[in-house]
């Protein structure tokens, strides 16, 4: 598919009518010759690297991870209940100075 923008933003009426013949020419010699080329080309190949097959393999196990993590929730929940969930202010502040020194 060949896209011309040549005279963009000119209407076509305010073409003269020799610009329009000449132009319409080379659309189609230039529509033909890309039919050619691409009739012609057939050999092409891809390669996927190695960094590209990993992140493919990545993106499989996040897919087949469960959004939540429904045993350690209800860890947490059933020792909050109880009062045996214990919060350490000290290393919660350090996480997210570090998590701030990242950006």
């Amino acid at each position: 598919m060949t896209i011309n923008i040549n005279n963009l933003g000119v209407n076509n009426n305010t073409l003269s009518s020799n610009n329009r013949a000449s132009e319409s020419s080379r659309n189609q010699s230039t529509e033909s010759a890309t039919t050619a080329t691409s009739s012609s080309t057939s050999g092409d190949s891809v390669a996927i690297s190695q960094q590209a097959l990993n992140l493919t393999g990545l993106e499989a196990r996040i897919n087949d991870a469960p959004a939540v993590d429904t045993a350690r929730v209800d860890s947490i929940r059933q020792a909050i209940e109880d009062g045996s969930y214990s919060i350490d202010a000290d290393n919660i502040a350090d996480r997210l100075l570090d998590s701030d020194a990242l950006y």
